[in-house]
């Protein structure tokens, strides 16, 4: 019978015995240890499975056996979690939060300056509008982000309709 310090041997054998390690026990009779280590660094990850009747490792998974998909999904997460780069991915990511913030709250500021006197409603719009900057602006985003693209999309729609009716009205 496989024990804690059975598995202790095993995690620090695979130099994966330190904070990050999580041991997760069998739910079932068939069932095996898991020991899990997830630090900070994507390429550091390792999935260590043992035999609870008799310690035998059934497998062994470091980053190297991930497929690229998985590599780049692993890397990506940990990034976005701000855990991949240490200090300067977590300043990255405030600054980028601060800038979304500062852009919702300068786009307010400008509408209420814009905005009809004594009423809220769209501004009226300029003589010049900047369409050939806008539209491939807008098609890059959202080919980058396709949830934004799909937004951009139903909108765009979505005034159409609304121009073809009042136009028609």
């Amino acid at each position: 019978m496989t024990t804690i310090a059975d598995l202790s041997q095993i995690a620090a054998e695979r130099g994966i015995w330190r904070a990050g390690l999580r041991v997760i026990y069998p739910m079932h009779e068939d069932g095996v240890y898991t020991l899990s280590f997830v630090p900070d660094a994507a390429e550091d990850q390792r999935t260590v499975h043992v035999n609870p009747a008799d310690g035998v490792i059934l497998q062994d998974v470091a980053w190297e056996n991930y497929s690229v998909l998985g590599k780049t999904v692993e890397f990506g997460v940990m990034t976005h979690l701000g855990r991949q780069f240490g200090e300067a991915n977590r300043l990255t990511l405030l600054a980028s939060c601060m800038l979304l913030v500062a852009t919702v709250v300068f786009g307010l500021m400008t509408w209420w300056r814009r905005r009809p006197e004594g009423r809220l409603a769209a501004p009226p719009l300029p003589d010049t509008v900047p369409y050939r900057v806008i539209v491939p602006v807008a098609c890059v985003l959202g080919l980058l982000f396709p949830l934004a693209g799909v937004s951009m999309m139903v909108f765009a729609f979505l005034e159409w309709m609304l121009a073809r009716r009042i136009a028609n009205a």
